[in-house]
């Protein structure tokens, strides 16, 4: 059974939607299905959710406009994205401002899941650890942006954006600081993170 009490899924693809809705709901967690970001909008605050799985790409508003207009209105549920499409830039731009996780379709759902329980151990940290959050991904995100060059196959940029995004979840659930990471791993934070996250 999952720690997870409910999360919120928004997905105009209503065959995925169902689907998700009958796993989700075999855990035992309960499913708020939206078939648009705007449908989500006007019902959040009625709502309470661990966690929001968004497409990327929707009719209307997409899933990037859904997340930046939540965190403007001081939102700060954990959010994953979900897409059929290889957009690196988007990829890129949503893990540097917070996002939990990307996910390309097909996905492995247990995976998912156990994505998400992860961020229940984040909100569970001190308000200072989550003060972190966007440092600690823009630490991160800066140290990918430095090591990606046009002499990097592009297999190995994705391997190494993938690597980032696991080891940023594992740093914030374990709630290392801003000030940890820049004095401990000398500019090496993949380094300094996997080493922690073996020692664990």
């Amino acid at each position: 059974m999952s720690n997870l009490k409910s999360i919120a899924v928004v997905e105009d693809d209503a065959s995925l939607l169902a689907a998700l809705e009958n796993f989700i709901g075999s855990h035992g967690i309960e499913f708020h299905g939206f078939a648009n970001a705007e449908a989500f909008l006007a019902r959040k605050d009625s709502i309470e959710v661990d966690c929001l799985i968004t497409d990327v790409q929707m009719d209307g508003m997409g899933g990037v406009g859904l997340f930046n207009t939540m965190r403007r209105n001081g939102d700060t549920t954990p959010v994953v994205f979900i897409t059929a499409f290889d957009d690196e830039r988007i990829h890129r731009q949503v893990m540097s401002a917070g996002a939990i996780a990307y996910f390309h379709k097909p996905f492995d759902c247990e995976y998912v899941i156990e994505c998400i329980e992860t961020c229940l151990a984040i909100l569970s940290t001190s308000h200072k650890q989550e003060k972190n959050m966007p440092d600690i991904s823009k630490c991160i995100q800066d140290w990918v942006d430095a090591h990606i060059t046009s002499e990097v196959h592009e297999e190995d940029k994705l391997h190494l954006v993938q690597e980032a995004d696991d080891l940023k979840t594992h740093a914030l659930a374990e709630g290392f600081t801003i000030e940890e990471l820049r004095q401990a791993c000398d500019g090496d934070i993949l380094a300094y993170l996997k080493e922690q996250q073996n020692s664990h």
